[in-house]
């Protein structure tokens, strides 16, 4: 192949892609890792000083993410940037004890503000980025007839971005930004203030404590509550506690991969790995649940808006019915995804690496 380009097509071979050229003209450096949180955490930091250094660096991956959103270049950057919000959510809700309440009342209500109104736009992303499987999914004669629907995802995508860029101008959004910086940069909050009452001195009873102590209780608390979430399920449960269970492992996760400089090691690399397949199940079925009932509703407002016809609606239809035959396989799969995640020999394997005699008679 190379001799036909170069030989016969006369094109030189480079050595550089366009990226790297673009970079070096731009005087850009391409960045590593927009999702990730790279901890760096001490043994002998306490809750305080290991929450807010991440903390930091999540703030830092949605200030990295939110140009690239605004802008619309890749769906990718707004993927990332409700990531980190999702994990900062997860951050003051799981290590509890650590902020002033009326702080933790203001940051978790505001954090998740923003998660909400940041859902219908990556909503839509996903949609339009399934789409061509949703079409191939079709027999071939309805395959056409999708059209109009990606023409309506399109069109509501432009105003719910137009929305959100809106949202980031806000007042109510820089008010937000404004008090997380002003939080974070302050190393030694809420240590120094002088609580004058028992009740202000247990809302932060926690802060001066080692993190690696606070963390591994709250990791085994969120542990036991999976394996009982989990083990309740039968064929007869409703959808929503999937979901339920959904949510706790994704805290779980966070919280190991948080605090994973204090309990490294193959054990709990091998419970996360069994972790990461249980979540995939929940999350596609999750998933699944949420596109069933939203296509029914888009079908409807396509209608009232007069953007389909009867052919797009047996389409839509069909569709609909192929989702509910995925959820249906997934749901029948659960059963051996918890079970593998909840096998003896990795039960012991995790109490081991968090040490877990050490936590009996800790209350939080």
């Amino acid at each position: 192949v190379m001799q036909l380009i170069t030989g016969q097509l006369k094109l030189p071979r480079v050595h550089e892609t366009l990226l790297d050229e673009v970079l070096a003209i731009t005087g850009q450096a391409p960045d590593s890792g927009k999702s990730a949180v790279n901890c760096g955490l001490k043994r002998s930091f306490n809750t305080w000083e290991a929450e807010r250094i991440l903390l930091q660096q999540l703030f830092g991956v949605m200030q990295i993410n939110e140009p690239g959103l605004r802008e619309a270049i890749d769906t990718e950057f707004l993927h990332d940037y409700r990531v980190a919000v999702r994990r900062v959510r997860s951050m003051l809700g799981q290590i509890k004890h650590v902020l002033p309440d009326n702080l933790l009342t203001y940051f978790k209500r505001e954090f998740s503000w923003l998660g909400s109104v940041t859902t219908p736009t990556r909503d839509l992303d996903m949609y339009l980025l399934k789409f061509d499987g949703y079409v191939q999914s079709l027999p071939k004669e309805l395959q056409q007839h999708l059209e109009k629907f990606r023409l309506f995802l399109q069109r509501h995508w432009k105003i719910e971005h137009a929305r959100l860029c809106r949202v980031l101008d806000s007042k109510r959004y820089r008010k937000l930004v404004g008090e997380w910086q002003k939080l974070l940069a302050n190393v030694d909050m809420p240590l120094l203030e002088e609580p004058s009452q028992q009740g202000q001195a247990q809302e932060i009873v926690n802060a001066a404590k080692p993190a690696s102590i606070v963390a591994r209780q709250r990791i085994w608390k969120l542990y036991k509550r999976i394996l009982k979430e989990g083990g309740s399920i039968t064929p007869q449960s409703h959808d929503e506690d999937l979901h339920e269970l959904r949510k706790s492992c994704k805290k779980f996760r966070y919280l190991i991969e948080f605090f994973q400089a204090y309990y490294s090691g193959k054990s709990i690399k091998k419970l996360l790995k069994t972790l990461k397949q249980l979540q995939d199940n929940l999350g596609d079925f999750q998933d699944l649940c949420v596109q069933i009932g939203q296509l029914n509703g888009f079908a409807e407002q396509m209608q009232q808006e007069g953007l389909a016809d009867t052919r797009t609606i047996m389409a839509m239809g069909v569709l609909v019915e192929k989702l509910n035959e995925r959820k249906m396989a997934l749901r029948a799969e659960f059963g051996r995804r918890f079970e593998s995640f909840t096998q003896p020999e990795n039960k012991a394997a995790f109490v081991e690496a968090l040490q877990v005699q050490q936590l009996e008679g800790v209350t939080e």
